[in-house]
């Protein structure tokens, strides 16, 4: 229960009049290509969404968001450890908003629905595994992925050789189930993990995971349309989607490990248009990080850990971000941001792009920056403050009321997104993984390792801010 504290063919439907958000469907990861979260509200959204609600809800296996991590010692050390939660217990990314509620995938194995405005809880559903994608919401249907991280011993072999290999422990797939009810209206059923979120365009569910195939499902009845045989496997890499606005072909960009590259799939070839190998890069890399696509500047950014080194300090690493050509896969520009420690697990970060300027952090320094999206040139950078280790904003931003928004370790941080200055650190507790903050009128929404899902007022976040 929440705890409150405010008195059929697939098409991107409109939830209806009595909706509180205005977007017909939550489409891909972060909802858009820019991955910049921002939902409107209908006309006959409650005045409360406005001016902003606060709620927290706790999931199957909520722990006191006042809580260290657990498991400190057993999984060697806090970072570790906080990891551990995120892959099995909590929410690994950010949650979505559609009609009147927001929904979220759990590591515990459960889907939600949680009621926008109250936070009470309108469904959850089992699964078979860890959840850690995105949901999708279109045409009253929730669409959202399984699979742990795991690999079994033979996989491990073969990815320390550097052969293709499965990624992804027990039972995996793609489940739809019914938005309103939360009962399955189909599991399509997968080899390996379905960490990454697919791409719901026309009708169709666009996505690679973690058996080396990129699949195109049919969104209604989740039969497979055509594949294709990447080699690589798709850790955490969503899937999206780039229309070229002169010949108005369209393609899936995503990433993948064992190779680690870049993919770019013709959707109407169902072939590869072409890849991208960015030298040095840390662990799973390509196939960890989700490309962001800036429309001013028709320009990819794809951000990564790269070039490991070892020093007297211990071992270190350094942080790319690329502007890449969508049509050719050129490199067209190229950033180093800095090093620093090498952050546990996920070790990329998530962009965000809008109007023409993308917001990343070096998760090697815990640096936020701002950067010409068409030129690769840095516009500003500002220290994230009260990180609890490495790796610090690793989800995408939000850009609203020319505040940059990011969930890191356990705060809130607003920056000034012309300046870079530090607004405010706003504590919510517990721990912040990929996820990103959803805002909607006066509302952040957001969920994290613990496994919880929250509303919080911006206005509690930064008090001076005029909505």
């Amino acid at each position: 229960m929440a705890t409150s504290l405010i008195s059929s063919q697939p098409v991107d439907a409109s939830p209806g009049p009595s909706g509180y958000f205005t977007d017909t469907a939550w489409r891909s990861y972060s909802e858009f290509p820019g991955h910049n979260a921002v939902v409107a509200l209908s006309k006959t959204a409650p005045t409360p969404l406005r001016t902003g609600v606060q709620w927290q809800t706790p999931e199957f296996d909520a722990v006191p968001l006042s809580r260290q991590p657990l498991g400190t010692q057993a999984f060697g050390g806090m970072v570790n450890a906080a990891v551990t939660m995120t892959q099995n217990l909590g929410n690994g990314v950010g949650v979505s908003a559609w009609g009147r509620d927001i929904y979220a995938a759990s590591s515990a194995g459960y889907i939600y629905a949680v009621n926008a405005l109250t936070g009470h809880m309108q469904w959850k559903f089992r699964t078979l595994n860890v959840d850690m994608s995105n949901p999708l919401v279109a045409h009253d249907t929730v669409y959202a992925g399984t699979g742990n991280v795991a690999f079994n011993f033979p996989a491990l072999m073969t990815f320390a050789a550097g052969q293709p290999t499965v990624r992804g422990g027990g039972y995996g797939g793609v489940y739809a189930l019914n938005a309103q009810t939360g009962q399955l209206r189909w599991f399509h059923p997968l080899s390996g993990e379905q960490m990454p979120t697919p791409a719901l365009y026309r009708g169709t569910l666009y996505f690679a995971n973690g058996n080396g195939y990129f699949y195109a499902l049919s969104a209604a009845t989740g039969k497979t349309q055509w594949k294709l045989l990447l080699g690589g496997f798709d850790s955490m890499s969503s899937t999206t989607i780039w229309t070229n606005p002169l010949t108005h072909q369209s393609y899936a960009i995503l990433g993948t490990t064992e190779p680690n590259v870049l993919n770019a799939i013709n959707l109407s070839t169902h072939r590869l248009a072409w890849t991208l190998t960015v030298p040095g890069i840390t662990l799973t890399g390509m196939g960890d990080s989700t490309p962001t696509y800036s429309r001013t500047a028709n320009m990819l950014i794809e951000s990564e850990s790269v070039r490991m080194e070892s020093g007297s300090n211990g071992q270190t690493s350094n942080f790319g971000v690329y502007g890449i050509n969508p049509q050719t896969g050129a490199v067209v520009w190229q950033d180093s941001l800095g090093r620093g420690s090498v952050p546990a697990a996920y070790r990329g970060a998530v962009s965000t792009s809008h109007n023409g300027i993308v917001y990343v952090s070096d998760t090697a320094t815990s640096t936020l920056f701002a950067i010409n999206a068409k030129t690769g040139t840095v516009l500003w950078h500002s220290a994230i403050p009260n990180v609890l280790s490495a790796g610090a904003g690793r989800g995408a931003p939000t850009y609203a009321d020319g505040i940059i928004w990011i969930a890191t370790a356990q705060n809130i941080n607003a920056f000034n997104a012309r300046t870079g200055d530090l607004l405010n650190s706003y504590h919510v507790g517990g721990r912040f993984g990929i996820v990103n903050p959803v805002i909607a009128g006066g509302t952040m929404y957001i969920d994290n390792s613990y496994d919880w899902i929250m509303a919080i007022p911006l206005k509690k976040i930064v008090p001076q801010l005029r909505l």
